[in-house]
């Protein structure tokens, strides 16, 4: 049985999402969380993980930055605090948390999530036995080959709806470029600027924060006709990102798969509808497309 994770934005959601099918709400934070689709704060994190735990949903956190030598005790009492309050699973993209969970007896509520890198059954099985929870899949490989690994291992997690990263610099590289340019510009947080390559017509969002700068996919990830596939094949843990969106859209996207699955809709007309928003551009990323092919 497959479980359901989904980021928040706001904490009038929880029941909500429960109601809708998710299994686990993932929470981001200031400096600790890379991409979030909404940052909450450190302070916040007890009464929302407790009213997580009060609506039978596991609580997880978003430890995706890559930690430098100074960040490290920073790392280790954040570790030590997320133990405290009995979250159930810390996402993370640097191996240093890991070594760090090791110490705190916490490696079993770790996900391993470092983008694009896990790309077979043995990168999944190398990590699961470090003690990982799960290892979330490359983006970049096919239907087929998710498929095939999840068949081969357990603990498989696919992001199977929302917008994600292609690139990341620790650099701020929009400040850098509007400085060059001698142009006064506020580019921190913001969510509304894009880019444009010269030979593609699509926009692909940049973010610049705390963490550097991040270039996101042109389109929305979705996985409607293939939900089935993934879920035969033994992926344990489906995940729905809500940067660039809201709460309500993740909602939809839940009880668009979850009907989808029950046999109680068809993916080509959930998908027809969706496409109906002409501010949303949907595709199904890599799943039919090797990123091998010559061009």
């Amino acid at each position: 049985m497959s479980q359901w994770i989904v980021s928040l934005h706001d904490s009038g959601s929880i029941r909500k999402m429960k109601d809708a099918g998710a299994d686990e709400i993932l929470l981001a934070v200031p400096f600790f969380s890379l991409r979030p689709a909404h940052v909450f704060a450190l302070e916040e994190l007890a009464s929302l993980t407790d009213a997580i735990h009060a609506c039978g949903l596991r609580a997880a956190v978003n430890c995706t930055r890559l930690f430098m030598e100074e960040d490290l005790p920073a790392l280790r009492a954040f570790l030590r605090e997320l133990k405290e309050l009995q979250v159930d699973t810390v996402y993370f993209a640097d191996e240093g948390v890991l070594f760090e969970a090791a110490r705190l007896d916490m490696t079993d509520r770790l996900v391993y999530q470092p983008d694009t890198l896990i790309s077979n059954a043995n990168d999944v099985r190398f990590y699961r036995e470090q003690g990982c929870q799960a290892v979330a899949l490359s983006r970049e490989i096919t239907l087929e080959e998710i498929a095939s690994i999840a068949s081969r291992q357990e603990g498989c997690e696919v992001l199977v709806h929302g917008r994600f990263s292609i690139m990341h610099s620790r650099r701020r590289l929009l400040s850098s470029y509007f400085s060059f340019l001698g142009r006064e510009m506020e580019v921190e947080g913001r969510q509304d600027l894009t880019l444009r390559e010269a030979t593609r017509e699509a926009h692909m969002p940049i973010i610049e924060d705390d963490g550097g700068t991040h270039v996101f996919s042109e389109y929305t990830l979705q996985s409607y006709a293939q939900i089935r596939t993934l879920a035969e094949a033994g992926v344990a843990r489906f995940r729905i990102d809500s940067i660039f969106h809201d709460d309500a859209w993740t909602l939809c996207a839940l009880r668009d798969y979850h009907q989808i699955l029950a046999g109680e809709a068809c993916a080509s007309d959930v998908l027809t509808q969706r496409q109906n928003d002409e501010n949303e551009h949907y595709s199904e990323g890599f799943y039919y497309t090797k990123t091998t092919l010559v061009k």
